[in-house]
């Protein structure tokens, strides 16, 4: 296992080259001929137009703003000025027009190297000015310095996310992309010129600009070609570097012509195919909302710069047209790519992207509604650029901003006011609850409804406060009721990413729900005392006259004990806050069974059969049971003489069943007539959702085997797990 170099050292090393490089890059700048003077071209005709004049350089007090120059002399030679000087090496549509453009500039640099240098003005008058043979580094435009930073930006991106992720293939071409805008921006600086600079310097200069773009550009095209989906071999993308590279050696070596322009040809068919794989990448993505993340963060820094780029520099170009932007400001279509590149390595949490990605497209639309009116107006109606640009931002903003609200409150719901109407479906679903259970349930449904998830998961435990996990793909959201919470995976189907406007819609939502929570809770406080008060006054009344009929009267002794008895439980389970323990009232129902059993010289055949997890039965329900165990056990004293008693428990998930039988001698149950106390109990086993059933085992006479059994139902008591 080799030893990785700390990152600190690493830094240090990458820095200081850096700083190395641009140290050299200003030295070669400085070592030119210096005017003092900046030219730009006019709107009509041959010659030059004085832009600036330095008021430290060589033509101060010499030259003036606004000067129109027709040709530059010098002992041996004379250059007739025109526009094509100031033009960058990469806009000729031949080589021929290229080649000639580097002759011009050969002559123009030999007549700047002299000692003095005559300029002609378009009135005939000659003024003389002797260069200085050195730059200073304030008279460089200040945009060179940003071409260095934008150039070493993009390659330490690259390089960065090499260094922590070198196993991947994807971060070699990002590399290899950075590697190649670092190129692109040092031969743009080292273009650097007042006016000219010789043949050989201009032609390495370009064949290097050419080559640092065109690999690049193919680092962003194979990249989308492998990430975040691969859908092409290694080969594949290794074969297109090499026909790259080949472009790039016949525009150095100048073999083959192209139909269109000599170095937009191949741009043009990777701007094309950038457009085709993002395309292709966006439908791969699909129900992944992290790739899908990522292909918007694409989408927004390649397509948008590229897109100005194309429509308003290379296609006026190709078409042979003035362009709408500066040449200085395409040169940064790089520095945007590399900029969403670093949001994605150092922000890879990507929770806001989708609404980060949709404002950055209506900006840009907005760009585009002001920079098309401004562009034909002044370029095809040749109105003035200032007023005209001006004019175009008013109205511009005046379009913009109500439209582009209108479109983002359209495409992202959750943008708008919709966590009001959540609020209120939410209101109105915990006002008709009435258990945990409905207020769970309650919950979980406002949270489909308003997020669409692929799945919800129910996990045990507490959690405090609503939290991301697995890069926004899902979101944690604590439940309102008992130690536990949800797992919410995929937002809208799994289209989208859960992002922090969700966790503060949830935050709202969920201190709604419990301030509706904890009012139920306390009308249920005050409902319980109530009862309790109620149960207690009943307790002393009715249950001291009960008791004084058993002291004073023996016949109906049994009968007021019973019904004593009954009062007391009934006072007992009303008064329960918490679920029963039970396992212990059936321990002592079976007690008290076998006595009344036994004391005929019968006896009790009792069985449980509950295998899951004790179940979540109410007061009310156990009510019911003890009820029915009671009247069905004094049926069957009384009226059957039974030798033997069978009770038996079951449970399943749903359902809850108490079985009596007997071995007595019965008539079959279709000829029965029931009396008050079972009629009284179908009544209420029916109202709690259960059933009274009677069923006879046997059909010989005496002997025969008798159930009366209860089933209640325990849907509504049963916990929902999510499962």
């Amino acid at each position: 296992m080799t030893r990785q170099l700390p990152f600190v050292w690493f830094a240090f090393a990458i820095v200081t080259s850096f700083m190395l490089i641009a140290f050299l890059i200003i030295w070669q700048m400085i070592h030119q001929p210096w005017l003092g003077l900046s030219f730009i071209a006019p709107s009509k005709g041959d010659g030059l137009v004085v832009a600036s004049v330095d008021k430290n350089g060589p033509a101060f007090n010499l030259l003036e703003r606004n000067q129109h120059i027709r040709l530059i002399k010098g002992a041996h030679d004379s250059v007739l000025l025109n526009r094509e000087l100031l033009k960058a090496t990469d806009i000729f549509p031949t080589y021929k027009a290229f080649n000639a453009y580097l002759a011009a500039h050969q002559r123009v640099a030999d007549i700047l190297g002299e000692h003095s240098v005559t300029f002609v003005l378009d009135n005939g008058q000659s003024i003389v000015v002797t260069p200085d043979k050195r730059h200073t580094v304030s008279a460089i435009p200040i945009i060179y310095f940003f071409y260095l930073l934008s150039g070493f930006f993009c390659f330490g991106i690259g390089l960065l996310l090499w260094w922590y992720r070198r196993n991947l293939f994807v971060t070699r071409l990002v590399l290899i992309a950075g590697i190649g805008s670092l190129v692109y921006y040092l031969s743009a600086v080292l273009q650097y010129r007042e006016l000219a600079l010789s043949a050989d310097w201009l032609y390495i200069t370009s064949v290097t600009s050419i080559a640092g773009s065109n690999i690049s550009v193919w680092g962003c095209f194979a990249v989308f070609m492998a990430y975040p989906l691969r859908g092409f071999d290694n080969r594949v993308i290794w074969v297109l570097l090499l026909l790259i590279l080949l472009l790039v050696l016949n525009n150095t070596l100048q073999w083959m012509e192209f139909p269109f322009h000599a170095y937009m040809f191949q741009f043009a068919l990777m701007g094309l195919g950038i457009y085709v794989l993002l395309f292709w990448q966006w439908r791969l993505t699909r129900q992944r909302p992290v790739e899908r993340a990522i292909v918007k963060l694409f989408i927004v820094t390649m397509t948008a710069p590229t897109l100005l780029v194309i429509l308003l520099w290379m296609i006026p170009i190709i078409l042979g047209k003035p362009t709408w932007i500066l040449h200085e400001l395409a040169r940064f279509i790089f520095a945007p790519i590399a900029f969403g590149w670093a949001i994605a390595i150092f922000r890879y949490k990507l929770f806001n992207i989708e609404k980060w990605w949709l404002i950055s497209v209506i900006w840009l639309l907005g760009i585009m509604v002001v920079m098309v009116p401004y562009g034909f107006l002044v370029y095809f109606m040749n109105f003035p650029s200032l007023p005209t640009f001006c004019l175009a931002l008013i109205v511009g903003w005046a379009l913009y901003f109500p439209i582009g609200q209108r479109f983002i409150l359209g495409l992202l719901p959750e943008l708008s006011g919709s966590i009001d109407d959540t609020s209120s479906q939410l209101i109105h679903s915990l006002q008709t609850a009435t258990t945990d259970t409905d207020f769970q349930n309650a919950w979980q449904k406002t949270l489909e409804t308003r997020f669409c998830p692929i799945a919800i998961n129910f996990i045990k435990g507490k959690q405090g406060q609503v939290t991301f996990s697995n890069e926004g793909q899902a979101l944690h959201v604590p439940n309102i009721v008992g130690e536990s919470s949800y797992a919410l995976l995929g937002k809208s189907q799994g289209e989208r990413l859960f992002n922090l406007r969700d966790v503060k819609a949830i935050e709202s939502l969920l201190m709604l729900a419990q301030a509706i929570l904890r009012a139920s809770r306390a009308r249920e406080e005050a409902t319980l005392v109530e009862r309790t008060r109620i149960m207690r006054d009943l307790h002393d009344s009715l249950g001291a006259k009960l008791l004084s009929m058993v002291q004073r009267s023996n016949a109906n002794a049994d009968d007021a004990r019973e019904a004593l008895q009954t009062l007391r439980d009934t006072v007992h389970l009303s008064m329960i806050t918490q679920l029963p323990d039970l396992p212990a009232l059936l321990g002592e129902w079976r007690m008290e069974t076998r006595e009344r059993v036994e004391i005929t010289h019968a006896r009790l055949h009792w069985q449980v059969d509950i295998h899951e997890d004790e179940p979540n039965i109410s007061a009310t329900q156990l009510m019911l049971l003890r009820s029915f165990l009671r009247e069905a056990i004094s049926n069957a004293l009384k009226h059957a003489q039974p030798e033997n008693v069978f009770v038996r428990i079951e449970q399943s998930s749903v359902w809850l069943k108490m079985r009596v039988g007997n071995d007595g001698c019965v008539t079959a149950p279709e000829t029965w007539k029931l009396g008050f106390g079972l009629s009284h109990l179908r009544e209420r086993l029916g109202r709690a959702g259960g059933k009274l059933e009677i069923s006879q085992l046997q059909t010989d006479g005496c002997g025969a085997t008798l159930e009366v059994s209860a089933v209640l139902s325990l849907v509504a008591q049963v916990s929902n797990t999510g499962e």
